[in-house]
């Protein structure tokens, strides 16, 4: 959705549902996607398909970009994305998959890696697009959950703090 189509999700853990064939990955089913689906008009797969969501109510004429449904940047729309489908996300599958069934960590990330570079390869989204979204960047910014709880933030709060990124290609 994100590389091909511009529309990226924040699906944390609850709301992704991983599906299994035979005890291994096969695809992700996300739900409850009603807050926090971005995307940046320019980078929209088929730009002619933007919402005009002010025609449905003009509320949302007065929603400034980066604090609704659209983004300003590019990299706004990967650190979603990163944030919540790698770190919160795979990040727990590797660890079961390690600690449960003995699949290293390093190798179920080059699976992933991998199977990014086949996508890539496929020719089914641009090149351009792909690499514009720089995954293979060094550092992921992630909320900081913890910090937020810490300092008793408010919904709007934001607490954020860089990882190294186990799918980058530069040396840590």
């Amino acid at each position: 959705m994100l590389v091909h189509h511009g529309i990226a999700f924040e699906a944390h853990a609850q709301n992704l549902i991983l599906v299994q064939q035979n005890g291994w990955p096969k695809r992700i089913v996300l739900r409850d996607f009603h807050e926090d689906t971005e995307f940046v008009p320019e980078f929209l797969g088929r730009p002619e398909t933007e919402p005009d969501f002010a025609s449905v109510d003009p509320f949302f004429e007065t929603i400034p970009l980066d604090d609704g449904y659209r983004m300003d940047l590019v990299e706004s729309l990967r650190q979603l994305y990163v944030d919540t489908v790698y770190v919160f996300n795979l990040a727990d599958v590797s660890f079961l998959l390690e600690r449960f069934h003995g699949l290293a960590e390093k190798e179920f990330w080059g699976l992933v890696r991998a199977k990014l570079d086949a996508y890539a390869a496929s020719g089914v989204t641009e090149a351009s697009r792909i690499a514009s979204l720089e995954a293979d960047k060094a550092g992921i910014i992630v909320e900081s959950l913890l910090t937020k709880t810490i300092h008793r933030g408010g919904t709007l709060d934001y607490y954020e703090h860089e990882v190294r990124n186990t799918l980058s290609r530069e040396a840590p």
